[in-house]
C-alpha cells in the first residue's frame, strides 16, 4: 500500500510540475500577445490620426502640383481648388483636371458619362 501511495504522489507531483510549466509558457505567450496588441493599437492610432483630422487641428489640407511649363512646385490651398490657376513663377495658365466630365468617347466635351442632348 505504501508503494502505491508513493507512486500516486510521484504522479501527482509530475502533473503539478507539468501544469506549472504550461502556466509559465502561457504567461510568456500572453506577455508577447500584449506587446503585439500594444504595437497594433499604436499603429491604429497613427493611421486614425492620418485619416481623420482632429477638430482641434485647424491645419488645412494642401495639395502640391508641378507646373508643366517651368516645373515649379506649387502648393494649392483649399481656396486654390479651381479649374485653372496661374503659375506664380512663369505666369502660364494651368488647367486643373479634377476628373468631373464625360467618359463618353464620342462626347469630347467632358469626362463623365452624360447625355448632352438632355442637358439642353
Amino acid at each position: 500500500m505504501f508503494n502505491l501511495y508513493n507512486a500516486f504522489l510521484d504522479e501527482t507531483a509530475k502533473l503539478h510540475e507539468a501544469a506549472n510549466e504550461r502556466i509559465t509558457e502561457l504567461v510568456e505567450i500572453q506577455g508577447e500577445m500584449l506587446l503585439k496588441l500594444a504595437n497594433l493599437e499604436t499603429g491604429i492610432k497613427s493611421i486614425e490620426k492620418d485619416i481623420y483630422m482632429d477638430e482641434e487641428d485647424d491645419e488645412e489640407f494642401d495639395l502640391t502640383i508641378t507646373c508643366p511649363y517651368c516645373n515649379k512646385e506649387i502648393i494649392l490651398t483649399e481656396e486654390d481648388l479651381k479649374d485653372e490657376i496661374t503659375c506664380p513663377e512663369c505666369n502660364n495658365l494651368i488647367e486643373l483636371d479634377w476628373g468631373h466630365g464625360c467618359m463618353d468617347d464620342d462626347c469630347g466635351e467632358c469626362s463623365h458619362h452624360c447625355n448632352h442632348d438632355e442637358d439642353k
